[in-house]
Formats: structure tokens, sequence, C-alpha cells
């Protein structure tokens, strides 16, 4: 059980990490941030000048 919380918080904080370092645009920004570790899943909301398709998927 412990180490399934632990698990958890490591990955809440490597997708932190991730968001903040890939998700940088000079007139996009990210509003709300979920992050659920259970099911390994990554919302993101932006705002600002749209991103390309072939941007997203590089990233």
């Amino acid at each position: 059980m412990a180490y399934n919380l632990v698990k958890e918080e490591v990955f809440a904080q490597q997708a932190k990490s991730f968001v903040i370092k890939e998700f940088k645009f000079d007139e996009t920004y990210y509003t709300n941030l979920e992050i659920d570790p259970k099911s390994k899943k990554i919302e993101l909301s932006l705002i600002g000048k749209s991103i390309s398709k072939s941007t997203l998927e590089a990233i």
C-alpha cells in the first residue's frame, strides 16, 4: 500500500515536471493541470495561440 502511494506520487511529480518543461511556448500557457496517477492520465487546458498538430505529436 505505501509502495503504491509513493509510486503514484513519483508519477505525479514527473508528470508535472514534464508539463513544465515541454509546454513552454511564447504565446500559449496552461491554465489547468490534472494528473491522475492511478490511470496515468494527464489533462491539460491551454489558452493562447494554437499549437500545431505536428508540435503536439512531437511532445
